[in-house]
């Protein structure tokens, strides 16, 4: 119980010098327990003093107080985190009135015992000041040791008290020969403290380096972290790929291949070979595999585009003669569903029929499977608007309009992606990949242009393409 104040105290000066160096709070620890030792010598030395009622014990007392005050001064200041001047503190107050009060009259009487006394306090205190103190008030303090010792001899030489021959020699011996001693501890210690401290350097250098070592280490692991994280994210997603284009090849390439099979069946058991029969039969095998063939053309365009194999080279062309074109090319297909085809005509002023930066055979790619889009979900009865005009930004938009079921909100987030198939079914039983949207989105990318749909549930869709105007 009676140590757990000291051990409190104890904690909260680690804690105070936690963030500095180890070596910083090791000497603090030294100076807090230096500090209690002053404490119970001079408390000791009061108690002496004061039972043997000695010479001057009053002079003697108040010289002990003088160095509490100052031990303690300095233990405010140790918790203060200021080590360095509390060291100082402590140094300056125990060496400089213990030698300066050497000088006075009143110990020339007992030249021997003020010499053994100034040495002893002078060793001890001088390797505590090089412990704890700066370097310079170190080297200040030991020339004021020197002079104030320097001092005392000649003093106690030339005063007119005689000393007897043996005493005389005693104290001038103790104060020459100490001195030099003094000199000498002070050289070795100072000499192994900076070993010391060049070691603790040392050791400190090593333990940040060993410590940026670790954080650079740690910043390696994070980073393979994230790209093994991405590595996995991608192998996920080239599965979930290969999965989605498992299940559509095993159902839509299947499907044509078991109805071409059925009808050549049909044919060769039922043996009609009249040439109306055989003339439907056909058609319908060359419809079939028009849309196997699709498949595999957008397998294969997706393929391309993801391993760089597809090179697009944007000239100057016409945006108003390729829509003309794509136009004249859906106009069958769209009246045989009943749809009619708008082609709507540039603004009024649009020179030299608005020539755009593109690639020919991309763009009619991307506008074909727009419109084949619309026709195919657009209900008959209606109407798909074609329309190119001058968009902000000196640039081309083509716009494709319908008048179908539009595209819902959970649609919009995987419109632009492989193998995403709508909520809408397409409205005269056509097939969808879910291709056909990613292929135009990344072809619209290369040809430095942008896609967007303008839609709302039930009141069609505007799906348009800009690219630099020329």
């Amino acid at each position: 119980m009676m140590l757990r104040p000291f051990a409190n105290n104890l904690n909260r000066l680690d804690s105070l010098y936690r963030e500095r160096p180890y070596f910083a709070g090791v000497r603090a620890r030294l100076l807090a327990g230096f500090i209690l030792l002053v404490f119970a010598v001079v408390a000791l030395n009061v108690v002496t003093l004061l039972s043997l009622q000695s010479v001057h014990y009053l002079t003697r007392i108040t010289g002990n107080l003088t160095m509490a005050l100052a031990a303690l001064v300095s233990l405010r200041l140790l918790f203060r985190g200021r080590l360095a001047l509390a060291g100082n503190v402590l140094a300056i107050a125990l060496i400089v009135p213990a030698n300066a009060a050497a000088l006075l009259p009143l110990w020339r009487v007992e030249p021997v015992s003020v010499a053994i006394k100034l040495f002893a306090y002078n060793v001890g205190f001088l390797l505590m000041t090089l412990v704890f103190a700066s370097r310079r008030v170190a080297f200040a303090l030991l020339a004021f040791i020197v002079v104030s010792q320097a001092a005392h001899y000649y003093t106690a030489r030339s005063g007119s008290l005689t000393i007897p021959g043996s005493l005389d020699f005693a104290s001038s011996t103790l104060l020459h020969d100490g001195l030099q001693a003094i000199c000498v501890i002070f050289f070795l210690g100072t000499t192994v403290i900076r070993m010391i401290e060049s070691a603790h350097h040392r050791s400190e250098e090593s333990l940040r380096q060993t410590r940026a070592l670790n954080e650079n280490l740690e910043h390696l692991v994070a980073d393979r972290t994230g790209e093994l994280v991405r590595l996995n994210g991608q192998l996920v997603q080239l599965n979930e790929d290969k999965n989605a284009f498992m299940g559509m090849a095993a159902h839509d390439l299947r499907n044509p291949a078991v109805q071409i099979r059925m009808i050549a069946e049909t044919l060769e058991l039922e043996g009609d070979y009249s040439e109306p029969r055989v003339r439907a039969e056909l058609a319908t095998i060359a419809e079939t595999a028009t849309r196997q063939l699709g498949l595999l053309n957008d397998l294969l365009d997706v393929t391309a585009i993801e391993e760089g194999k597809v090179a697009l080279r944007p000239v100057v062309l016409d945006a108003c003669a390729i829509l003309r074109a794509i136009h004249a090319d859906f106009l069958r297909r769209a009246s045989a569903k009943g749809l009619e085809l708008v082609l709507v005509e540039p603004p009024a002023g649009a020179a030299g029929g608005l020539p755009a930066l593109i690639d020919d055979a991309a763009i009619r790619q991307v506008l074909e499977n727009l419109v084949s889009n619309a026709v195919k979900y657009s209900p008959a009865g209606k109407r798909v608007w074609l329309s190119v005009a001058p968009a902000p930004g000196h640039r081309v938009r083509f716009a494709v309009r319908d008048e179908g079921p539009g595209i819902s909100e959970a649609d919009r987030a995987r419109l632009f992606t492989k193998f995403s198939r709508l909520s809408a079914q397409p409205t005269g039983g056509e097939s969808s990949t879910g291709l056909g949207l990613s292929i135009v989105k990344r072809l619209v990318e290369g040809m430095a242009g942008m896609i967007g749909v303008d839609s709302a549930p039930g009141a069609g869709a505007t799906f348009y393409v800009e690219f630099p105007a020329a």
